[in-house]
């Protein structure tokens, strides 16, 4: 990111997406390291146009994994209220 840009606050709707979005981001670090993304970006398309560095895309992907972890534990949550509401609160 360029200086002075603030950062986008991550808005996921699945867990699938989120998923999704920390293997992009993981590649792109990835690139940093020599290896080219699935669709053949490299490190100088994500430091010239992305203006990312390493740092930034690991802390993109931690941000989007945890995301995912937070969604599957709202959804687990939400089936075990459901399940209490069906059994009438025995478990």
């Amino acid at each position: 990111m360029t200086p002075n840009t603030p950062e986008p606050a991550p808005t996921f709707v699945s867990v699938t997406h989120a998923l999704f979005q920390a293997r992009m981001w993981r590649e792109y670090a990835m690139t940093f390291d020599g290896k080219p993304t699935r669709l053949g970006i490299d490190r100088r398309w994500c430091e010239t146009v992305g203006r990312w560095d390493r740092a930034y895309c690991m802390k993109r992907a931690w941000i989007a994994a945890r995301a995912a972890q937070r969604i599957n534990q709202e959804i687990d949550a939400m089936d075990r209220a459901a399940e209490l509401e069906t059994t009438g609160g025995e478990a």
